[in-house]
This record gives C-alpha cells, sequence and structure tokens, in this order.
C-alpha cells in the first residue's frame, strides 16, 4: 500500500494575512487549531482530511478547546479562503489548493501520489510547471523522456488488461462524473493510476484476483 502522509510539513517563518486575521480574531488559540488541523491533514491523508460533528468533537477534546470554538474557527477559516469553502460544503472535507500543492511539493519523489480527482484543486499542468522551474534541467530532459512514450489511451488499455479489467474502473469514472456534473480530463490516465495503485497486472485476465480490489475502490 503506498504511502499517503506527511512526516513533516513546511510552514513559512511569516505567515500570510489570512492566518495573521484568524490570530487577531481568535488570538494564539486561532493559530493553534490552524496547525493542528494542518498536523490532522498532513499527517493523514496527506493533502485532506475528514470534517463533520463527530471529528470537530473528537479534535476539540484532544486539543483542549472548546467544540464551539473550533467549529468558528474552521468556519472562519473556510470563508477566509484557507480551506475550501466548496470541499468542506460539498464533500465535507478540509483541504485547499496550498494544501495540495505543498502535498505535490512534499511527494515528487513518490512512484505514487494521487489526489483523487473529485477532491483536486491543483491541475496536472500546473504540477509540471512547478516541477519545470524547481530543477530546469533535468525537468526538461524528464518531460521529453515521458513525451516519447506512447500515450494510454482506453483501447491500449483494453488490450493490456482486458475489457473485463478495465471496464468496471470506466463505470466508477461514469458515475462519478454523473454524480458530479464533471469530466475527468484524462479517464485513461486516471484508469491507469488505479491500476497501478491496486496492483493489476498486465496480460493477467484472472478476474477473481482483482474484483475485491476494484469493487471496493
Amino acid at each position: 500500500m503506498s504511502k499517503k502522509k506527511l512526516d513533516w510539513f513546511k510552514l513559512d517563518c511569516q505567515c500570510d494575512d489570512k492566518i495573521d486575521l484568524i490570530e487577531a480574531e481568535f488570538g494564539l488559540k486561532g493559530f493553534a487549531v490552524v496547525i493542528k488541523l494542518y498536523q490532522k491533514i498532513y499527517g493523514g491523508e496527506g493533502y485532506f482530511c475528514q470534517w463533520n460533528d463527530d471529528i470537530a468533537l473528537l479534535f476539540a477534546k484532544r486539543n483542549g478547546v472548546s467544540e464551539g470554538a473550533v467549529r468558528e474557527i474552521v468556519s472562519r477559516c473556510a470563508q477566509r479562503g484557507i480551506f475550501h469553502q466548496g470541499m468542506l460544503d460539498n464533500f465535507g472535507i478540509l483541504t485547499s489548493h496550498g494544501i495540495q500543492k505543498r502535498y505535490y511539493d512534499c511527494t515528487e519523489r513518490r512512484k505514487s501520489s494521487i489526489i483523487r480527482p473529485e477532491y483536486a484543486l491543483i491541475q496536472q499542468e500546473e504540477r509540471e510547471a512547478d516541477s519545470r522551474k524547481k530543477v530546469p534541467g533535468k525537468a526538461e530532459i524528464s518531460l521529453n523522456t515521458v513525451e516519447k512514450q506512447p500515450a494510454v489511451t482506453m483501447d491500449s488499455l483494453i488490450k493490456d488488461y482486458g475489457r473485463h479489467v478495465i471496464d468496471p474502473y470506466r463505470r466508477k469514472i461514469a458515475d462519478w462524473e454523473f454524480k458530479t456534473g464533471k469530466q475527468v480530463a484524462d479517464p485513461a490516465a486516471q484508469i491507469q493510476s488505479w491500476l497501478d495503485a491496486d496492483g493489476v497486472q498486465k496480460d493477467n485476465f484472472d478476474m477473481d484476483k482483482y474484483a475485491f480490489a476494484i469493487n471496493n475502490f
């Protein structure tokens, strides 16, 4: 199973105005709650954490803060853009563009650091641009190498894995697109990433071996 959490995360010495405003409104308690939430996010799923009434209650108890204060601070953080309001309202998670960008920055050397498409706030093009800025020489070479490789297509996936393996993944994408009204930018690439994460091997069409991984994704 691929590692999700981070062992550490970057914290700027000079906080931006959003966090300064939280501290101005709630004092050091507000700042501390934000940092504790960052620890919960980066130390858990890596780029988000679930958030509901029960989680808020336990978070408050474990950190010695009243539940009401935690709820108010989180609400204000979402209003100020520290956490993404839409993701909180629609999916019940705490995340943000900045959190996801820092997650990718810290996991760029990992073989697998995939953000669920329905939670993604940072696009592949932005990740590649950031990578080229960080390591100019190596990034161009790496990118050119990728471009020379055959592009993943639905036909090539079916040829390599078999239709009976690929179709359940296609249905999962279709179900998500129907529920959210959004579209996955590159379905074939997304399915390939799932296949890699599930450990599905090419040229092995034993469906019973992979049924559990596919049906429980």
